[in-house]
């Protein structure tokens, strides 16, 4: 029999995520080589924006009690505000009424996309 639970009962900070989908901060920057071909080098102002937001990011976290107000707050709305997603063309979806499901053979943990940022057929999702 599969339970079914709200992802908020089941992981409540980053390292409970961490833990049940055995993620890690990566150490070097060419862990998703895909993702850095091609692209425009960050110019000094996109750096300078980038930088306090990971100072930030790497202080709270130092509690392991990061939740998911407190990572939109301090990480999502900052980095989505440097990268200039927050302005046109792009349309901001916050929650969004798509429920997403992680699955293993005894429960089932359902949440919700909390940011999704559209422009035409280019998106960006935050869950």
């Amino acid at each position: 029999m599969t339970i079914s639970t709200a992802v908020t009962d089941k992981i409540k900070t980053l390292n409970d995520l961490q833990t049940r989908c055995n993620l890690y901060q990566a150490e070097y920057g060419n862990f998703f080589t895909e993702w850095l071909e091609n692209l425009p080098q960050l110019n000094e102002t996109e750096k300078a924006g980038v930088a306090p937001i990971k100072q930030r990011y790497d202080y709270h976290r130092a509690d392991g009690l990061l939740i998911e107000g407190t990572v939109n707050l301090l990480i999502v709305s900052p980095l989505l505000e440097v990268a200039g997603f927050l302005d046109t063309p792009f349309k901001i979806r916050s929650p969004y009424g798509m429920e997403l499901e992680l699955e293993d053979p005894e429960e089932t943990i359902r949440s919700f996309i909390d940011t999704l940022v559209i422009q035409e057929k280019f998106g960006i999702l935050v869950v």
